[in-house]
């Protein structure tokens, strides 16, 4: 049988714990020479890209075994497989059958695309992904915050530091502090990247129900 989702879930949980963990010895540092102050900034970045891989991996297995595993769900149905899948290494071939030009993979971390894989799959759990992808907070999904943030850290450019500016103003921020402090910003009593981890989970949660 196939890989329940509750496992896809509880694997995602558990390396947005460890990214926590990580983040926030950084900010609990006493010492503020340059030495640490630049291994707090990296392994900020770090955990920001992480969490941002991360969340991918989910949305692509969470898709991908609901398509072709018959994975059972949190609530207990036993999904059936796509039309057109006969095992699992079927799913991607099926999918990008499915699209007039394109030849790789969508971009799973954005809610869009990744919902859209789900309905051109036709996956039978389609309504349980869409509520919990299609959740937005404060007007603003977490995922677009986190990709214009992540794509800054690891592609430094005008046009991510453009993107990463929108997500600080969006949030109230002035001035915008350095990077990798925004993301240590305190948003309702605890980081930004705090918020990210707890809404990413809420959002992953209600996808496997």
């Amino acid at each position: 049988m196939g890989e329940e989702l509750q496992r896809i879930y509880k694997k995602f949980s558990k390396e947005c714990s460890l990214l926590s963990s990580l983040f926030e010895t950084t900010i609990v540092q006493s010492t503020v020479n340059n030495s640490s102050r630049i291994r707090d900034s990296f392994i900020r970045e770090m955990c920001v890209i992480r969490l941002h891989d991360s969340w991918s991996r989910f949305c692509r297995e969470l898709v991908l075994r609901s398509a072709g595993s018959r994975p059972r769900t949190v609530s207990g149905s036993r999904l059936n497989r796509s039309q057109g899948v006969k095992r699992y290494r079927d799913v991607i071939p099926v999918l990008i059958s499915t699209y007039p030009r394109r030849r790789t993979e969508p971009a799973w971390h954005n809610p869009t695309e990744c919902l859209d894989a789900a309905r051109r799959l036709g996956v039978s759990n389609y309504s349980s992904i869409s509520q919990g992808l299609s959740l937005s907070f404060n007007g603003s999904a977490p995922t677009t915050q986190l990709t214009a943030v992540r794509n800054y850290f690891a592609h430094r450019n005008l046009t991510t530091a453009a993107a990463m500016n929108s997500v600080a103003q969006g949030l109230f921020i002035s001035p915008v502090p350095q990077p990798y402090d925004l993301v240590a910003v305190t948003q309702s009593g605890t980081t930004l990247f705090a918020l990210w981890v707890l809404r990413l989970k809420q959002m992953a949660q209600l996808s496997v129900q």
